[in-house]
């Protein structure tokens, strides 16, 4: 179902025409970030379509290339807790305004992406604790950044089928995450979604059959859901040195009471400035030091694993009011301000579908925090040494726990295999 909640009003220029939106989960949301698609009217000339959203203290730049006479689509990463302002330009000059609001839930929303019982009608609320709520394969995420807006999902070969490849790259990537996620009557898929399984496959069920609504949020509910520590819980590891903030205002406050003496003194005054104008340079030159960043992962995995999960937590610390710009490592796909008031601009590359970078407002002797999550692949790697003429010594010189296996020795052979 393709929505148009988007309210429009016209700026400059010719009449505007609406912006048709396109919100992942049918706009639902219970947290995190999700995905709009918004489809700018096209324009009498090529060029670029500027495009704005605000949320709160959060605001999302990008702009993409506009073709004459063809509409643009641009889908982008957005918050959810907040209404959001949408604002874009075309290359004619026509703005265009308007808002939009997910509908939020208080429970964990599991997706009923089976094409058999949608089909039939929607499923909701099939326990009090859960909100499973039945999508079509229009209705899911082209951005993998989306499914942390929901908690997991149920999908059957049927609908797999039906997806688009960015559909299924994001699907993938869910699971490789370590995203919660039930299968139904896969075929020769089976295997490639078990291939890209994160934390072992331990949140991904692949059952042959048909599977009932309450069956599905009962094994949601038993699901194994140990989780390091929150991205905000780390905070703690490394906490915030206030002491330097304390000796700039001291030095400051000694700077200035040393100058109001320097006022009522004679003759000698200028040799007695010394020690004040070299303790007002220091003063100087910390308050015009560049932004500190400390940053605290945390990351883990279980023996076997081929992916490790990690939660991160940047702080940025400065002591003057400055725009800071803040380059996310490839490995980050969404970063959010820790704090809702935190005020930033995000820059959303269009084309390589990511954030680049993220500028940030400091204000005097203050202190930003940025959250986020992802995970890495990791592998084991065998390694024997020789330690004696009838001693060889294994270890793992990788960066992945050893798998379940057995050492196979061949001693005519002079060779060993690892067998899994």
């Amino acid at each position: 179902m393709r929505l148009a909640w988007l309210a429009f009003a016209l700026t400059v220029g010719p009449a505007a025409a609406a912006i048709d939106v396109t919100a992942a989960w049918r706009g639902w949301a219970n947290a995190g970030v999700s995905e709009l698609e918004l489809r700018v009217p096209a324009s009498a000339r090529g060029g670029q379509v500027e495009i704005s959203l605000q949320s709160a203290a959060q605001q999302i730049v990008s702009s993409a290339a506009a073709r004459a006479g063809v509409p643009t689509v641009l889908r982008l990463p957005t918050p959810t807790a907040a209404p959001l302002r949408l604002a874009a330009r075309n290359p004619d000059g026509v703005a265009h305004l308007g808002q939009f609001e997910f509908q939020q839930s208080e429970r964990p929303i599991v997706i009923w992406a089976n094409g058999l019982v949608w089909a039939g009608g929607a499923v909701e609320q099939a326990a009090a604790d859960v909100n499973l709520l039945a999508m079509g394969a229009a209705d899911l995420p082209r951005l993998p950044q989306s499914y942390s807006s929901i908690s997991g999902i149920v999908i059957d070969d049927t609908m797999l089928k039906a997806l688009d490849d960015l559909q299924m790259s994001a699907l993938l990537q869910h699971i490789r995450a370590c995203g919660f996620t039930i299968a139904l009557n896969l075929n020769a898929a089976a295997a490639a979604l078990q291939r890209s399984a994160g934390c072992g496959g331990r949140q991904l069920i692949i059952l042959d059959g048909a599977v009932a609504p309450a069956e599905a949020v009962r094994l949601f509910m038993n699901r194994d859901s140990a989780a390091g520590p929150s991205a905000n819980a780390l905070g703690a590891l490394a906490p915030a040195d206030p002491r330097l903030n304390w000796l700039l205002v001291a030095l400051l406050a000694y700077g200035v009471c040393a100058a109001a003496t320097l006022l009522l003194l004679g003759r000698s005054r200028w040799l007695l400035a010394l020690p004040p104008l070299a303790t007002g340079a220091l003063a100087l030159a910390l308050y015009l030091r560049e932004p500190q960043q400390t940053i605290v992962v945390w990351a883990e995995g279980r023996s076997g694993d081929r992916q490790a999960q990690f939660t991160g937590r940047l702080r940025l610390q400065g002591t003057t009011p400055a725009r800071a710009a803040i380059a996310l490592p490839a490995l980050i796909e969404h970063a959010e301000p820790c704090e809702a008031v935190a005020s930033t601009r995000a820059h959303w590359d269009a084309v390589g579908q990511h954030t680049t970078h993220t500028d940030v407002d400091l204000r005097l002797l203050s202190t930003r925090n940025f959250c986020f999550a992802g995970s890495f692949p990791v592998s084991y790697a065998a390694r024997a040494q020789q330690q004696d003429a009838n001693t060889l010594q294994f270890s793992n010189s990788g960066a992945a726990g050893w798998v379940d296996a057995r050492l196979l020795w061949f001693p005519d052979e002079n060779h060993w295999v690892l067998k899994a």
